[in-house]
């Protein structure tokens, strides 16, 4: 026989699902939607061919894209590590705050670095680009549509 659910796990439950929906989607480098302009990043590897049309500043732009997918994966695989961690002590119930707090403070300064790193190589590709060049790979948002 089953025994019913009671209001205060249930409420527990709903409390850590909401909590691991934030640290899962929430702020890391996984959603990198942002720094490629709504792009993944075979498709901006196709338009940096379309855009840039000297070889050697190709070449070089490239090797920046490919910097900013390595580190968008590293960055991921990261903090799915620290999501792991983070399951595993929560799934024992005798985690303690501090315990936690440790994860949540070694996410926090995951995801700070990463969206540094990620925006300093960003600019770095800027640099080498013209600003046609650059609307090209990253067209602006249309007027009047929602963030």
């Amino acid at each position: 026989m089953r025994r019913p659910v009671s209001i205060r796990r249930q409420r527990g439950q709903v409390l850590i699902i909401l909590f691991l929906t934030t640290v899962l989607f929430g702020g890391s480098a996984a959603g990198l939607g942002w720094l490629y302009g709504g792009n993944n990043f075979k498709q901006l590897r196709k338009q940096l061919k379309t855009v840039v049309h000297e070889p050697e500043r190709r070449k070089s732009l490239g090797g920046i894209l490919e910097d900013l997918g390595s580190a968008a994966q590293g960055f991921n695989e990261s903090h799915e590590r620290q999501v792991r961690g983070l399951l595993k002590s929560l799934e024992r119930h005798d985690a303690t705050r501090a315990e936690v707090d440790r994860y949540l403070a070694e996410m926090d300064a995951l995801n700070r670095f990463s969206r540094t790193a990620m925006l300093d190589l960003r600019y770095k590709l800027r640099e080498g680009m013209s600003a046609q060049e650059w609307a090209g790979l990253f067209p602006p948002p249309e007027q009047g549509a929602s963030p």
